[in-house]
């Protein structure tokens, strides 16, 4: 790399009077140099050698060229994409500061690659963070320019078995990262929900159900940036299946797209903690029986305990009703006639008025023998 001042004298202060050299230990190629309007970071695109073949290149700069250690370890990531040479031909920098390369894979198809700031694929562009084109199985195509449109979009200029190839792809959209599936979130705690979205939609409206997609509730509306700050609501029981939901509006208020957390995901209001699954207990042994209560809609007034020696077909009480919230109870296994593989405990908190306010079993199955 070479930079210049604005007279086209070489500019003392990048690298070594005016000049940054890379060597990865064989040959190495810049093809195309990006700058991150963010904080000038230097991007290049372009090709390394392993000494059998061509790998994709991608290497940033800090704006007085040194490597910058904190993309990948030391500032440059090479891909293999397949078994023949792959080349970078072309680099672009989105506004959430992502990576776009165009090239070649395999010497023969289009490769259109986006990287994550810190220089991971970006799983959330066609699954794996590469997209490949052949428009001929017999010709060579090959991705030569990379251009952004304001709404987010990619345009991919190149070859198609010697004539002009013009691709667009839907490079962003409205994408929930967190809470997106299978995460515990505590009633009542605040938590922030994330998502990513292109450049065109500036406002978001924020929805939760809680019962698997089939209500949707309002959280926000009109909220601008990528995140949201919530305090997690306190349901009447653990509500297993819950969504969170964006959508993406532009300034006019007309719709961009939307996303919703991948997999459901739980807000809890009582957690059993043990037994929680995988214990044997013998007839007559001690089991201490414990659980964490978090924020519930009414006071607890008694939590009452049962067990179950079927998978939950029927219900024994261990008590009737423990004063308070103590968390823990020492209990006796019972005596069964026969080993039972498929026990649980369960925890039901009540209110002075003795309804429920929130409940939990054990997560996976006890022994009883």
């Amino acid at each position: 790399m070479l930079r210049y001042d604005p007279n086209g004298n070489l500019d003392a202060s990048f690298g070594t009077n005016g000049v940054v050299t890379y060597d990865g230990g064989s040959n190495d190629t810049g093809r195309a140099v990006a700058v991150q309007p963010a904080d000038n970071k230097i991007v290049v695109a372009g090709l390394s050698s392993d000494g059998v073949k061509n790998l994709v290149l991608v290497a940033r700069f800090t704006p007085g060229g040194l490597p910058d250690t904190t993309f990948s370890t030391d500032g440059v990531v090479t891909f293999g994409v397949s078994t023949g040479d792959d080349l970078g031909a072309s680099v672009a920098i989105q506004a959430d500061g992502k990576i776009l390369v165009a090239g070649s894979v395999n010497a023969v198809d289009v490769l259109v690659l986006r990287l994550t700031s810190d220089g991971l694929p970006d799983s959330t562009f066609s699954a794996d963070g590469i997209a490949r084109f052949n428009g001929d199985a017999d010709g060579i195509d090959a991705g030569r320019g990379i251009a952004l449109q304001p709404d987010g979009r990619i345009v991919v200029a190149g070859v198609s078995d010697g004539d002009l190839l013009v691709l667009r792809y839907i490079g962003q959209k409205t994408t929930v990262i967190s809470p997106n599936g299978n995460e515990v979130l505590i009633a009542g705690a605040p938590f922030t929900i994330t998502w990513t979205a292109p450049p065109k939609a500036v406002f978001f409206t924020i929805e939760l159900s809680v019962d698997n997609g089939q209500t949707w509730r309002i959280l926000a509306e009109n909220v601008t940036g990528t995140s949201y700050p919530w305090t997690v609501p306190v349901p009447l029981n653990n509500k297993q299946a819950c969504f969170i939901r964006v959508t993406g509006y532009d300034a006019a208020n007309v719709k961009v797209n939307r996303d919703r957390s991948d997999i459901p995901f739980t807000i809890e209001v009582v957690k059993l903690v043990q037994p929680n699954g995988g214990e044997t207990f013998t007839a007559g042994e001690p089991v201490d029986i414990v659980w964490t209560t978090h924020a519930t809609k009414r006071p607890v007034d008694t939590v009452q305990l049962y067990y179950t020696v079927n998978a939950g077909k029927s219900w024994l009480l261990i008590t009737a009703g423990i004063s308070g919230n103590p968390g823990t109870f020492s209990w006796t296994a019972p005596s069964v006639s026969e080993q039972k593989k498929k026990g649980k405990v369960k925890v039901v908190l009540k209110d002075i008025q003795g309804k429920t306010v929130g409940k939990d079993t054990s997560d996976a199955f006890i022994t009883f023998q």
